[in-house]
């Protein structure tokens, strides 16, 4: 336990990780290479990873300061016997290179046992002819008249055949349209009912906005019948108060035809596989995302690894032809494709930002790991929809854009204005701690609202206009992580309240004293900003070479932005970040990939 005490001393591991090592150390037997293996096991589902892929130990963060011990680590191949192989029922399983906390290998196995079933699965599906008249003459999708592909419509088409979909895009690229669009046609053709349809996102911001967006689509269709009720997902697979499972689940199937998930790339490898559970498999399942995002805050990368399991867009001889009889385009077929492409549609056009949009501009270029591209757009004349400030700027810079935004939420008097007003402006940081930090920034917001007189926070936990995110979940009175409010005097009860959005367009009221933990959100982490959309985003990287900006962090927070962008960073620092890829260790892709080749499409029960 030697090394493991000197990393967990060091920082690198957490107490957690140090208590498992001693715990199976003490019960199982072992050495230090052991200890070390079992510890890092634990430490990487701390960093978001799944596994510990052996053959990658030279990526930890520690690697050359503890270089001989790691590579003996892996030479040695050790055995424990608290090390089992797929199938056992140990603490530690593992599957050729990767090694598992049980729990995880076991969530795992279900995403794909669930998805190689589902696959399989037509059930209510119209046929392509009928599909494809059926969308033309309900005028979803008219005939243009050119050979360039609509792909919103292939993707339609493709999860209405299909009992599993995903489709993945950047922002407003009509991911919402889209399945507003299939919720339409399935409906009127009479395939799936209205009261069976069970549409949500991973928070209740998502949820939210997920609800607007529907009922825009919905009125632009004319389909009064489409639902617009959208829920967060521990909301609809039934939180049991006090107990870590759900009351929907293989047992208890949720009552439903069709289930509709947005923002996947926030969902966490357990999330998915308890959701996946209570997912009848008659019905069908459409899963929303832009792969390019982060991935979630908890281990797994669940969006990231269904898209990466092959090229988007590439089909199956079989499936390219339904696709080409549902919508008359010409969908080619590509080569050596496994059968979860045939369930993959990415979209390509963005409807949001026009093509002068420098903000759309610089989400190409830093996704394409453009950095100095990037750079040259934001210091192009023109539209002040995108701006790049040195962080010794910050203080000038960032108090003007505050007293132009948060200077003026206040002023309205009823609380849907109110609101409506902060959600214009947020601020995002990559890291929690320091001057850049979230907490150094809404102290510094804090201290400027308070000069002018627009907030009273001295000596205050709670005030009129705090915003406040939440940060663990209440399951008794139904908040969880991410959710965001805003403490506002109550003039009905004449106190302090809590008020938070409800998906059903009211407001939930709480006490601050009854809140879960929570703390100010004038200034989000950009993990906490994905779901949102505000018209004007301040992004602060912090200088130096700080490994948690990667080129997912820095493009999830532009893409937050509707109208403009102000990045306040070094060029050194932006350069870096959007070189540098964040990657989850994680056997799913790989797993999907090889299971789909079996002759059953199925793999294995766990």
């Amino acid at each position: 336990m030697d090394i493991v005490d000197k990393l967990w001393q060091e920082g690198h591991i957490r107490s957690v990780d140090r208590h498992l090592a001693r715990l199976l150390t003490d019960r199982f037997g072992g050495h230090d290479s052991l200890a070390l293996l079992y510890a890092l096991v634990s430490a990487n589902t701390g960093d978001g990873h799944t596994c510990l892929d052996l053959a990658g130990v030279g990526d930890l963060p520690f690697y050359r300061e503890y270089a001989g011990e790691l590579n003996r680590l892996v030479e040695e191949d050790p055995a424990s016997p608290a090390i089992g192989g797929p199938g056992d029922y140990l603490p530690l399983i593992r599957d050729g290179k990767r090694l598992y906390l049980h729990r995880y290998y076991q969530y795992e196995t279900m995403i794909v046992h669930h998805l190689a079933a589902r696959m399989k699965r037509h059930d209510g599906c119209p046929a392509p002819e009928q599909l494809r008249r059926a969308m033309t003459d309900y005028g979803y999708f008219p005939t243009n008249g050119g050979n360039d592909i609509d792909w919103q419509q292939v993707a339609a088409a493709m999860a209405a055949l299909n009992n599993f979909a995903v489709i993945s895009g950047g922002p407003g690229t009509g991911k919402t349209t889209t399945v507003a669009k299939v919720l339409g046609v399935l409906i009127r053709m009479g395939l799936v009912a209205p009261g069976r349809v069970a549409i949500a996102a991973p928070t209740g911001k998502a949820a939210v906005r997920l609800q607007e967006a529907i009922g825009k689509a919905k009125s632009k269709l004319g389909c009064d019948a489409i639902p617009d009720r959208t829920s967060t997902i521990h909301r609809l697979l039934g939180v049991i108060p006090g107990r870590p499972a759900f009351r929907h689940n293989r047992d208890n199937l949720l009552p439903v035809d069709l289930v509709i998930v947005d923002e996947v790339s926030m969902i966490d490898v357990a999330l998915m596989a308890r959701l996946l559970d209570a997912v009848p498999l008659r019905a069908k399942l459409v899963l929303l995302g832009d792969k390019d995002q982060l991935a979630s805050v908890n281990p797994g990368s669940v969006f990231g690894d269904l898209c990466g399991a092959g090229d988007i867009d590439d089909f199956s001889p079989a499936a390219a032809a339904l696709l080409t009889q549902a919508t008359g385009f010409a969908v080619a077929a590509g080569k050596n494709v496994t059968p979860i492409q045939d369930h993959i549609v990415g979209l390509r056009r963005s409807y949001r930002y026009a093509a002068e949009s420098r903000i759309g501009r610089l989400a190409g270029r830093i996704n394409a790991g453009r950095a100095e591209e990037a750079l040259q757009v934001f210091a192009q004349r023109g539209a002040g929809d995108a701006a790049f400030f040195p962080p010794a700027a910050m203080e000038e810079e960032l108090g003007t854009l505050i007293r132009d935004h948060y200077g003026l939420y206040l002023r309205e008097m009823e609380v849907e204005k109110i609101f409506a007003a902060f959600d214009r402006f947020r601020i995002f940081s990559a890291v929690r701690r320091g001057p850049y930090g979230i907490a150094g920034i809404n102290s510094f917001v804090e201290k400027m609202l308070g000069r002018q007189g627009i907030i009273d926070p001295v000596g205050n936990a709670s005030y009129h206009g705090r915003p406040i995110i939440v940060t663990r979940n209440d399951y008794s009175i139904r908040l969880f992580n991410g959710d965001t409010g805003i403490v506002l005097h109550d003039r009905e009860e004449d106190r302090l309240l809590a008020f938070f959005p409800s998906p059903d367009g009211g407001f939930r009221k709480f006490p601050p004293s009854r809140l879960p933990e929570h703390e100010t959100a004038f200034a989000l982490t950009v993990h906490k900003a994905q779901g949102s959309e505000y018209d004007h985003v301040v992004v602060v990287l912090p200088p130096g070479n700080v490994p948690v900006v990667t080129r997912e962090l820095i493009y999830t927070a532009i893409t937050r932005a509707r109208k403009s962008v102000t990045v306040f960073a070094e060029h050194g620092s932006f350069s870096e970040g959007v070189a540098r890829q964040a990657k989850r260790m994680s056997g799913l892709r790989e797993r999907l990939m090889r299971i789909s080749r079996e002759p059953d499409g199925c793999p294995a029960p766990f």
